[in-house]
């Protein structure tokens, strides 16, 4: 056998060797919307672990402060651990 059949024959065994274990392409599948009550449902009480603080210019852990009790539930204000700036407020309800 010559060397140009030989590398030949390497190359052609390299190419079924890589199309034999490719993976398959992957195709996002797209899920069924749930319904407007269903989504109000799941994000009833929803709370932030991160937020962006534009004093520190990135994303950093919050606590939150109680402001107020109202007759609807209380009202919080999430702060930035780093610096103390005030990234947003919460009212939870019940």
């Amino acid at each position: 056998m010559s060397r140009d059949e030989e590398e030949t024959r390497r190359y052609l065994d390299l190419k079924a060797d890589q199309e034999r274990f490719a993976h398959p392409r992957l195709v996002p599948q797209r899920k069924p919307r749930p319904s407007s009550a269903q989504q109000e449902a799941s994000f009833t009480d929803f709370v932030a672990s991160q937020l962006f603080c534009p004093k520190c210019q990135r994303v950093v852990p919050v606590r939150e402060k109680l402001v107020l009790y109202l007759p609807g539930g209380e009202l919080y204000e999430c702060l930035c651990t780093v610096c103390g700036t005030s990234l947003g407020k919460r009212q939870t309800q019940g």
